[in-house]
């Protein structure tokens, strides 16, 4: 997912781009959080965040809340990986990943207690296999694999980000075997019960026929809406901005940018790689866009003390 952000930057002519950990207080007037509040249930609109983490907490989502609740809908834990090895596919965990699920009391159940759900993402990892050109017999052994461990760690659900696979490499494939729609669809018949999310990138134009097995995609053009739905998904189930951290937004475009999300009907907003520091000015802004209300910060940060 990060190189794709690098390419909107020069793309796009974002604004200044750090590798720190970026606190945006500066950038807007506080005064004008003052909003008149609403409560969550006047909007359907999910907030949908991924935590990189290999670099921070994920404990640092459940620091923000609007309406008595907290702010994030749903945390992505970026991520777990599909590795190919030989004839089989095999769902990694690294290091940080697997300390996360192995401490999931800690790590995991104190955002569920807050009512976040909580999903393992899944990424591509340079073996040349990916969600997009499996066999059959190893779209049943990763979905199997997958659903395991969403029973296993007490997980919410799943996201799939097609990223990484470098497909065609090590005598596997190229792409565009239809595996995507196949893989979403045991997953979902394992799991009836958990959430599926897919970022629009890779081989999601190759998707058919699982738009009901999917419960949110999101837009991949960080910073930049997208008033439009891929691969089928409905408005309802679809996050056209997806706001980046690493990157300097103005508040009025968040806050229009949200607003926009919530007067054309969608069903999310995307964060991507929310930091140790306090974002709350971004996401006030996003909270008075889309839900006429305010975000607030409770002042807990949480290093990465694994």
């Amino acid at each position: 997912m990060k190189k794709l952000f690098y390419y909107f930057v020069s793309l796009c002519s974002l604004a200044l781009v750090t590798n720190a950990c970026t606190n945006d207080e500066n950038l807007v007037d506080q005064s004008s959080a003052q909003q008149t509040t609403t409560t969550r249930a006047a909007t359907s609109i999910q907030n949908i965040v991924y935590i990189e983490a290999n670099d921070v907490n994920p404990l640092n989502a459940g620091s923000y809340v609007m309406d008595g609740k907290s702010f994030f809908t749903h945390v992505i834990l970026f991520a777990a990986n599909i590795r190919g090895d030989g004839d089989n596919a095999i769902l990694y965990n690294n290091p940080n990943i697997q300390h996360i699920l192995d401490n999931k009391d800690t790590l995991v159940k104190p955002l569920q207690d807050k009512g976040i759900k909580v999903l393992l993402g899944l990424l591509g990892d340079h073996t040349g296999l990916g969600f997009a050109n499996m066999t059959d017999a190893q779209v049943e052994q990763f979905a199997t694999a997958v659903a395991n461990a969403v029973t296993t760690y007490n997980l919410d659900g799943v996201d799939f980000d097609d990223e990484w696979a470098e497909y065609g490499r090590n005598g596997y494939p190229s792409g565009s075997t239809g595996s995507f729609s196949k893989l979403i669809t045991a997953l979902r018949n394992k799991m009836p019960n958990k959430t599926i999310t897919v970022f629009d990138y890779g081989y999601t134009s190759e998707l058919s026929g699982v738009t009901d097995n999917i419960d949110y995609g999101m837009n991949s053009s960080f910073n930049w809406f997208y008033d439009g739905t891929d691969f089928g998904m409905p408005k309802s189930k679809w996050a056209p901005y997806t706001i980046n951290f690493n990157s300097s937004q103005s508040i009025r475009t968040v806050k229009s940018n949200a607003q926009n999300t919530l007067n054309n009907g969608y069903g999310a907003i995307c964060y991507y790689d929310l930091k140790m520091s306090s974002q709350v000015t971004t996401l006030n802004a996003a909270a008075q866009g889309a839900f006429n209300s305010t975000c607030t910060y409770d002042g807990k940060s949480y290093s990465k003390n694994y």
